[in-house]
């Protein structure tokens, strides 16, 4: 049986024409990371991308969401930091699928409703939630 993978950027409906809401960031060594994953800026670790997580005051705030499957990891098993697109948030006005939103292990339904009410007053607005 064939699986299909998740497509860059699959997560997305639509966005505002116009609107520039992309923007490229560099992901965390030794993450891999699927494109539609909630993903907070680390200001304190050189701005790099992570999984947001709620209980991780480092990475609570929601930055946008990752447009591109990203693997950090190298042949030699080692990590290395990676270029990455999110759509970023405040930018325009965003549909999502929120089926295909992908969170960090350990956040629950209660962190997920306040992450996804900041994505909405920021313009990301989601469908089949």
């Amino acid at each position: 049986m064939f699986e299909e993978t998740v497509h860059d950027g699959q997560f997305l409906i639509k966005s505002t024409l116009g609107h520039f809401s992309r923007k490229q960031v560099i992901v965390a060594a030794e993450l891999n990371l699927l494109s539609g994953s909630v993903v907070a800026i680390d200001g304190g670790d050189g701005n790099l991308v992570k999984l947001f997580d709620n209980s991780v005051s480092a990475v609570n705030s929601v930055a946008g969401i990752l447009f591109n499957n990203v693997s950090t990891t190298v042949a030699t098993g080692t990590g290395v930091d990676t270029k990455a697109v999110i759509v970023e948030m405040g930018v325009g006005s965003h549909i999502v699928n929120g089926d295909l939103l992908i969170w960090k292990t350990g956040v629950d339904a209660g962190e997920q409703a306040t992450a996804l009410a900041t994505m909405k007053a920021a313009g990301i607005h989601l469908a089949n939630v």
